[in-house]
């Protein structure tokens, strides 16, 4: 793989691959921590705006130094073992892969790291997927950024984290108007309901197995076992039914979406 791009920490980055693997800020005294520095913080983000915007929360902190950020899953697994960061601020869609698979392969890459996941989804299964799959925090996108700060905190001390607005989620999920198809799906493996939104997304078998790089009869089996727990009878009742919870998806992303810009407005 070749070498990643290094960046100026004060340059916005650009969509192209690459990873920033940032000088450290030498002329900030750096107070002590457990390990006798700063905690060392990777960003694994798919939007690059995000990226830049949590390089500089975190580079205004005596207590964090981002050591390298990146969008692909490939670069990320090579960036924690060189690095070994305290902790690793990660999206759930990337180049390459996604976070749910970083997440699971996170103790093999560096057992000492642990994760925030830093999301716009606000689903009760999400959620509960990220810290199934392996995360130590959840923060929502549109979380103050004292929220951030405290989460990487608390997690590189070898605590849990989740934001008000996640635990807020997570108390009321069951008044959603999309709990019954979030019912429906709780019976799915992750790797059952990673198959179901790529079918929602339109993706036939091949491009399914290209996305999870797994064969196409290993897809089609997955595609009888979803067709069997969620009780249909053909593939094309069960790409309706994808179809069906991806809009729901959508929907429930503008709703959150709308409400973050809300609440910058009254900001």
């Amino acid at each position: 793989m070749p070498k990643e791009l290094r960046l100026d920490p004060t340059q916005l980055p650009t969509a192209s691959d690459r990873t920033a693997a940032l000088p450290p800020r030498s002329k900030i005294a750096l107070p002590a921590t457990p390990r006798g520095k700063a905690y060392r913080v990777i960003i694994v983000h798919g939007v690059p705006v995000i990226r830049y915007g949590m390089r500089q929360i975190l580079q205004e902190s005596c207590r964090f130094r981002v050591c390298a950020e990146t969008d692909s899953v490939p670069v990320a697994r090579s960036l924690i073992v060189e690095e070994s960061p305290d902790v690793v601020v990660l999206g759930l869609t990337l180049r390459g892969g996604d976070g749910f698979g970083l997440l699971r392969d996170l103790p093999k890459l560096n057992p000492t790291t642990r994760a925030v996941a830093f999301s716009l989804q606000q689903d009760r299964r999400t959620i509960e997927r990220v810290f199934r799959a392996g995360a130590s925090g959840y923060v929502f996108v549109q979380d103050h950024q004292s929220e951030v700060a405290a989460a990487l905190e608390q997690v590189a001390r070898g605590e849990c984290y989740a934001s008000v607005a996640v635990l807020e989620k997570l108390r009321t999920a069951h008044q959603s108007p999309f709990a019954r198809e979030q019912c429906q799906c709780e019976v799915l493996s992750d790797r059952e309901f990673e198959v179901l939104s790529l079918i929602g997304r339109g993706f036939g078998a091949s491009r399914v197995a290209a996305e999870l790089r797994l064969s196409v009869k290993t897809i089609e089996t997955y595609q009888a076992h979803l067709k069997y727990k969620l009780g249909i009878g053909s593939a094309a009742e069960l790409s309706a039914r994808a179809t069906q919870l991806m809009l729901h998806v959508a929907q429930r992303d503008l709703q959150a979406r709308a409400e973050m810009l809300s609440a910058r407005r009254r900001a």
